[in-house]
Order: C-alpha cells, then sequence, then structure tokens
C-alpha cells in the first residue's frame, strides 16, 4: 500500500467514527430542541390566553363604567348634538336598533335623536357619553351579554 492510500484510508476512518459518534449527540440534541419547541409552544399559548383574559377584563371593568352613566361632571361638560351621536353610531359601527339596545331605548328614540326632532333625557345622555369611551370589539361584547341575558331569560 502506498502512502496516499493509507492516507486516504484513515481520513475515511476516522469521518466514519466521527460521524458514528456524533450521531447519537445530534439526535439527543435534535429531541431536546423539539421538547424546549412543545414548551415554547405551550408557553406562549398561555401567555395569549392571560392577555386575552386580561383584555376581557379590561373591556368588563369598562363595560361597567359604561352601564353605570358618565359622571354628572362629564355629562354637564359634554356637548352632545344629533351629528355626534351619528357619529358614535358610525364609530361603534352599530346600527339604529343596535345602539338603541345597548342604551335601553326603542329604535324610534334614536333616530329622533339623530334628526334633531327630539333630545336624550339625562340619563341617556349620561349612557351615550359613557359609550364614547368603548371601541367597538366592547360595543359587541356588550350587545352580546344582552342578547345572551334576553335567550336566558326566556
Amino acid at each position: 500500500m502506498t502512502v496516499g492510500k493509507v492516507e486516504a484510508a484513515l481520513k475515511t476512518e476516522i469521518s466514519r467514527l466521527a460521524r458514528k459518534e456524533v450521531r447519537p449527540l445530534a439526535k439527543r440534541s435534535a429531541e431536546d430542541f423539539r421538547r424546549l419547541n412543545r414548551k415554547l409552544s405551550m408557553v406562549l399559548a398561555e401567555l395569549a390566553a392571560i392577555k386575552r383574559r386580561q383584555n376581557v377584563e379590561t373591556s368588563e371593568r369598562r363595560l361597567a363604567h359604561v352601564a353605570e352613566g358618565a359622571t354628572p361632571e362629564s355629562v354637564g361638560k359634554a356637548r352632545l348634538s344629533p351629528r355626534l351621536i351619528k357619529k358614535l353610531r358610525a364609530r361603534l359601527k352599530v346600527s339604529q336598533p343596535k345602539l338603541a339596545e345597548l342604551l335601553g331605548v326603542s329604535p324610534a328614540a334614536v333616530a329622533f335623536w339623530e334628526s334633531g326632532k327630539a333630545r336624550p333625557r339625562p340619563e341617556m345622555r349620561a349612557k351615550i357619553i359613557g359609550l364614547r369611551q368603548l371601541g367597538r370589539r366592547d360595543a359587541r361584547r356588550l350587545l352580546a351579554r344582552k342578547a345572551e341575558r334576553k335567550r336566558s331569560a326566556r
């Protein structure tokens, strides 16, 4: 055998033995990686659930505040015109009947307020001003809650 062939044979054998030694280590590393990835996924899912709960609780607090109506000081300072009621309804993306449901009045009352033919009573005025603090999601949640109460009352 020549020196070149011996050298090539040694290189081949060393590579083979190195691969043989590395294979179990790589397999263990891959298993560890998969296990850690699963843990990370679980932690991220748990974090997302916590954030959702926090958002719901924040919405619940806002909704409770709106249900009480606005404070007398803010009602006295706030402007409320037919155009502002229309803008509020557009911002919340609700129809007149849905806004009426949120406020606990008839759809005709909302139509009269928006046309300027009538003005909301002071307690309704407080609720309308309180609705300004809500977002679309909050309004949908409040409507869903009211619909659920109606279903359960039947």
